[in-house]
């Protein structure tokens, strides 16, 4: 969404009236419910299998300290 709107805001300074709106028309698709909603369950997604990762080899890590110390 921040890039949508940085976009947008770079384009301000050399884009006309007319020119800006037809570029909101476009980006109004992009921010559909639909849309967006796909983009935020693939994010968690993506968030949620790093949290997984990482606490995977924090167990690991965690096993052969363990390991280690026996």
């Amino acid at each position: 969404m921040n890039q949508l709107f940085e976009a947008r805001k770079s384009l301000e300074k050399h884009l006309s009236r007319s020119e800006l709106i037809a570029y909101d028309k476009v980006m109004s698709k992009y921010l559909d419910y639909d849309v967006l909603s796909k983009k935020l369950k693939r994010d968690i997604y993506l968030d949620y299998n790093e949290l997984e990762q990482f606490n995977q080899m924090h167990n690991h890590n965690r096993d052969n300290e363990v390991n280690l110390k026996k």
